[in-house]
């Protein structure tokens, strides 16, 4: 028998030793008393040494002991089978009470040759709670289920706070359902918990103090103020034991706590005092990404699968699942973890999964197997109203859980400046909002109405004053997160308001609860719908919420409430124009009607423009967003062709056309021209402009209303999956280190991903761009030629599509975002840039100045540093410049070109600022020069599109020299030498 006689073992065998002594001389008063341990723990080790003083057979009594506990804790475990699945003699019952011995067993076996007050505490603990989740408990059994709680209270002083929460969720979970019986209940059980006040009684006595321990006794460790995680004790080779610690002194409290939960409770140890030092849990923890991932899926897993389970479960089995994670969250956050710390959590764990999730998830998947795909939307047809229930619920929390992730995890910048340019008319900036905003945002593009969005939900900040002063900072990016999650939330309300109106419209349209309900899951799961919301934190949502209330007022026939709509929708985004007019041509009014509703839609879109025209900085700026993305404005980014605006345009103007020529004799073909008409503009818009992911937005609604026409909509839900590929991958290579991993860093956990080593370019190759934007604008397409091919087909069979909607979003979501977590958990190893920089690592290098004394300075727009040298051989072939990029991901493109002693230009390379890596060279390539030995050549150095406090820099030399060598820093010389090296082909 392996009894270890060290640690905690050691002191309750010493201490119940002293006690039974001081009883047998008459005065436990002094040696039945411990500042730390309670007063239960000493009459439970104690008693051993009462009955025989034998100290091995003191050791068999206490084994026994520890047995008899562990026979009440099966007990307990057993009380509570679910009434209707676990039927008597049933095979569930017997499966899930031979489950639930192997698992209590496996836990407990640990504690049964150590005195240990865990199993005891434990035992006790669960009897109490099962006495007073018994479907039925009397009075009595509720005083007697207080006792047992206090009675572990007094083994173990945690239970004190875990009896607090057991009798608190209780009545809470009764009070909410109107159960006052069973709220009597519960405070009958508090007040046989009362019986716990003795400890506090009997430190009182010793010590004046009326707590559970004696607050001189109990000092805070310092290794539970610094990264420590977990303690381990083993008893061989020799009886010791250890801290386990994480090698970061800036270990933020959210990943201690993360990690501590990975290491406690996830873990799981043969013993209670391991008879060996475990290779798992080394001393010190390195830090890296994949620890952080897995604390974070862990920490995920856990609060996730309780927080759904409670929603779900019926009342008695939401009080277990909601105690056990409260005591998981409450050890883990408390102090440094040891595995046994745990064992209430785990019991409690396997308590409701073996006796009602496993049990009641098994049956009704048996009963309903064509629901195995997981509804998002209304029940299908016939199902039964439990199954309707449970699967729904099971739907909606894991969609709810990818939607909050998201929301924390990434956050795209656009968000940050719009919001922090609105602060100006909290400051009064009314008349000149966009010159006072020009020196802190740059460029405002919108007219006033969005900011004034903002300014208005940032007024609660304001009155707090937890507002950023734009003014003190110098830049309108620089706000706390806790301004950009209030702005967030906004957004969110907003995106679940436009659901509902998309779900009114439907029903309206319909006459069908179900359809509605389908069309509305359809778009809220839409990846194209949530990306914008929930990962990019865009605004388009207010508009698009807009105008699908001015389509439900259009079909409502309240005409001058729909064009009031849309005049409060166009001023935000002028995309709504594009939906206003085929609408406007298919209303069923006069053309004199016509005329008087579109000057309401456009008048207030003309008010502001008349309102700050006299601002030359808004003249300025204004167009230039709408000009650049439709490919005819000067220095357009990523320019368009100017045939796919004419054809665009074209199309929008068919459409139109076809409006008005349409004749519609039912209010039903009015509905289905206006949604089929909605749905064909977004297509042929967003064919013809350069688009921003946002954008799109607008289109999703009119998708999701237009699968009400199609007989099979799941084909619809398949072609989004498709789309959803396509959209990635325009994504990753049209916007590198901006609508990539690289929004991690601007997320609430961005201190975890100072720098971001891969993009997601770097995982989906450019040359395929071209086909993914004719795939994905194909796919804008699909409803209306699926609905031509149905047409054609006569195929009058309809086949609801709701086992696709939820399958299709976790589908989708997978493919956005499964590639942004692999690029912010990769390591500067993993880098696609850092491998491609490898291979100039074989060129010979001629002349270089390999360190610098100063960085040339942010290079914003405008800015240029030029550095001329004389080639020392043939066969130049690549130029390489140090970067420093201020630990940070940078925006915009760093373009280096190269130009001969004649001026004639030899090569313009250009890098997403977002790729280069700090402190590091970055080398460019070209064809090899065959003649460049003795020629002088000039490389300029500079950044587009680039903001400040978001711009990379060069190194400089103030003291090196290279042959022909000459520095300018904005045209004008400088002394020094950039940082530099000349490769040559071998």
């Amino acid at each position: 028998m392996n009894f270890p006689y060290f640690g905690d073992a050691k002191f309750y065998l010493e201490m119940a030793g002293t006690c039974a002594r001081s009883i047998e001389g008459g005065d436990p008063f002094v040696g039945c008393y411990n500042g730390l341990r309670p007063i239960g723990s000493f009459a439970y080790f104690t008693l051993p040494h009462l009955l025989s003083q034998d100290p091995v057979t003191v050791l068999y009594i206490q084994v026994g002991l520890n047995v008899l506990m562990f026979l009440l804790l099966l007990w307990a475990l057993a009380t509570i089978p679910h009434p209707e699945i676990l039927r008597p003699g049933g095979r569930g019952r017997r499966l899930a009470a031979a489950g639930g011995l192997l698992g209590a067993v496996a836990l407990c076996l640990p504690f049964f040759p150590v005195a240990l007050s865990d199993l005891p505490s434990v035992a006790v603990f669960m009897a109490g709670l099962a006495f007073l989740l018994r479907p039925a408990p009397t009075r009595i059994g509720a005083v007697g289920a207080g006792l047992l709680m206090g009675a572990a209270c007094m083994l173990k002083q945690n239970f004190y706070v875990f009896t607090a929460m057991a009798i608190g969720l209780h009545g809470a979970v009764h009070w909410w359902r109107g159960d006052r019986q069973q709220l009597t209940r519960a405070f009958l059980a508090c007040a046989g918990a009362a019986i716990a006040v003795l400890q506090l009684y009997w430190v009182w006595l010793h010590t004046g103090h009326f707590r559970p321990y004696d607050p001189t006794g109990i000092v805070m460790d310092e290794v539970n103020k610094v990264n420590v995680i977990e303690f381990v004790a083993y008893a061989l080779p020799q009886q010791s034991g250890y801290f386990t610690t994480v090698d970061s002194t800036s270990l933020s409290k959210l990943s201690q706590f993360c990690i501590k939960l990975l290491q406690g409770f996830f873990a799981y140890r043969p013993a209670a005092y391991l008879g060996y030092a475990p290779a798992g849990s080394p001393v010190t923890l390195p830090l890296t990404g994949l620890l952080l991932l897995k604390a974070y899926l862990a920490t995920l897993v856990v609060v996730a699968g309780h927080a759904w389970a409670a929603w779900v479960a019926p009342p008695r089995w939401r009080v277990v699942v909601l105690l056990g994670l409260g005591t998981i969250l409450f050890t883990t956050w408390y102090l440094h973890v040891e595995n046994r710390y745990f064992l209430a959590s785990k019991l409690l764990l396997l308590w409701w999964v073996l006796g009602w999730a496993l049990p009641v998830l098994a049956a009704r998947l048996a009963d309903s197997a064509r629901q195995v795909g997981l509804l998002a939307g209304a029940p299908a047809p016939g199902a039964p109203e439990a199954a309707q229930g449970y699967v729904s619920k099971l739907a909606v929390a894991a969609y709810g859980l990818v939607l909050l992730l998201c929301f924390l995890t990434f956050q795209q910048a656009d968000l940050l400046h719009t919001v922090g340019s609105s602060y100006a008319y909290l400051k009064g900036h009314w008349a000149d909002f966009y010159d006072y905003n020009a020196p802190y945002a740059g460029r405002n593009d919108y007219l006033p109405s969005i900011y004034l969005v903002f300014a208005a939900w940032a007024l609660p900040l304001q009155f707090v004053g937890a507002i950023t002063d734009i003014a003190t900072v110098g830049q309108v990016t620089l706000l706390r997160t806790g301004e950009v999650l209030w702005a967030r939330m906004l957004l969110v309300g907003l995106f679940f308001a436009t659901a509902a109106l998309v779900c009114r419209v439907a029903l309206h349209v319909t006459q069908s609860r179900a359809s509605a309900w389908r069309a509305a899951a359809i778009f809220a799961t839409s990846p194209i719908a949530v990306f914008p919301v929930f990962l990019m934190g865009q605004y388009d949502v207010v508009a698009v919420l807009l105008v699908v209330a001015g389509v439900w007022a259009y079909f409502q026939r309240r005409f001058w409430t729909f064009a009031l709509l849309f005049a409060l929708a166009i001023p935000y985004k002028y995309f709504a124009v594009a939906y206003f007019a085929p609408l406007l041509l298919l209303a069923p009014v006069t053309w004199k009607r016509r005329a008087q509703l579109g000057a309401v839609g456009l008048a207030f879109t003309a008010l502001q423009f008349l309102a700050y025209w006299p601002s030359t900085t808004f003249r300025q700026n204004i167009f230039v967003l709408v000009l650049t993305k439709s490919g005819v404005g000067a220095g357009a980014v990523r320019n368009m062709p100017s045939t796919w605006l004419v054809l665009g345009a074209c199309g929008c103007l068919l459409v139109c056309a076809a409006c008005v020529w349409w004749r519609w004799k039912t209010d039903a073909q009015w509905h289905k021209a206006s949604i089929l008409a909605c749905t064909a503009i977004s297509a042929f818009m967003f064919m013809g402009v350069q688009w921003h992911p946002q954008w799109l937005l607008f289109a999703t609604p009119f998708l999701a209303l237009s699968t009400l026409y199609l007989r099979r909509p799941a084909r619809w839900l398949a072609v989004e999956i498709v789309a959803t590929i396509a959209f990635g991958w325009i994504l990753a290579n049209s916007w590198p280190g901006n609508l990539d991993a690289a929004m991690v860093q601007q997320g609430v956990f961005k201190s975890l991903f100072p720098v971001v080593y891969l993009q997601n370019a770097d995982l989906m190759s450019a040359a395929l761009l071209p086909a993914m934007k004719v795939v994905f604008h194909v796919c804008l397409f699909a409803p209306l030629l699926l609905l031509a091919q149905e047409a054609f087909s006569g195929d009058g069979q309809r086949l609801d599509a709701d086992a696709w909607i939820s399958g299709r979003f976790f589908a989708s979501m997978a493919i956005l975002v499964l590639p942004f977590v692999y690029c912010a958990f990769a390591t500067e190893a993993d880098s696609a840039a850092a491998r491609s920089q490898a291979l100039f690592a074989a060129l010979p290098v001629g002349a270089s100045v390999e360190s610098g004394t100063r960085p040339a300075g942010e290079l914003t727009p405008g800015r240029r540093v030029e550095q001329s040298f004389v080639s020392d051989r043939d066969g130049l072939t690549a130029v390489a410049v140090r970067f420093a990029t201020y630990q940070r991901n940078n925006r915009g493109e760093v373009r280096l070109t190269l130009k001969d002693d004649k001026g004639v230009l030899v090569v313009t390379h250009t890098v997403p600022a977002s790729r280069l890596r700090d402190n590091h060279f970055y080398a460019f390539k070209f064809q090899p020069l065959p003649h460049s030995a003795g020629r002088r050549y000039a490389l300029s150095v500079q950044v587009d599109g680039a903001a400040p406090a978001s711009a990379p820099t060069v190194w400089i030399d103030d003291k090196a020299t290279i042959a022909g060598g000459a520095l300018a820093i904005d045209g004008k010389p400088e002394a020094g030498t950039l940082n530099l090296r000349l490769h040559y082909a071998p």
